[in-house]
């Protein structure tokens, strides 16, 4: 890639391996015919911390699905009877989306196929640290997720 920066070869080599984790994981689930949107959704949901489901703000987060067009992939999850909505016990003007039976049978069949791509990836990063080559990649990925654009560096 001759005359590209180093942000844009990071940027594109994130956004490369992510299209082709999705591929991957869409492809394992073709005969569901689950979109990788749902996937994402029925994996946040699927966290045993989130077992009384999450507000649609927080399930965009961490499905990485945008705002916008979190409310239709819900409203078709919720007619495949994946997910349903229901009103937060502490604040009833609040609305939280659960895993249904079905969306966790979903998530259990998707387990085993995740466990072993996340294995492959680990492996390949711990040879990366033994060469040296990337000794904080996780800590240097996770910083650049959660970094505020627009905003310097104070160190």
């Amino acid at each position: 890639m001759p005359g590209t920066s180093i942000p844009s070869k990071v940027a594109l080599l994130i956004a490369s391996l992510n299209k082709q984790l999705q591929k991957e994981m869409e492809e394992q689930l073709r005969p569901t015919r689950i979109p990788g949107e749902q996937i994402r959704v029925v994996e946040a949901l699927a966290a045993p911390s989130y077992n009384k489901g999450l507000e649609m703000s927080a399930l965009a987060r961490l499905s990485v699905v945008d705002p916008s067009t979190l409310t239709k992939v819900v409203d078709r999850m919720i007619s495949e009877g994946l997910v349903q909505r229901a009103a937060d016990p502490n604040d009833r003007r609040r609305v939280r989306v659960l895993l249904t039976p079905k969306g966790f049978a979903v998530f259990e069949q998707l387990r085993p196929f995740r466990e072993r791509q996340e294995a492959e990836l680990q492996q390949i990063l711990e040879r990366t640290q033994e060469t040296g080559d990337a000794n904080t990649l996780m800590t240097i990925l996770e910083q650049l997720c959660q970094r505020q654009p627009g905003q310097k560096d104070a160190g």
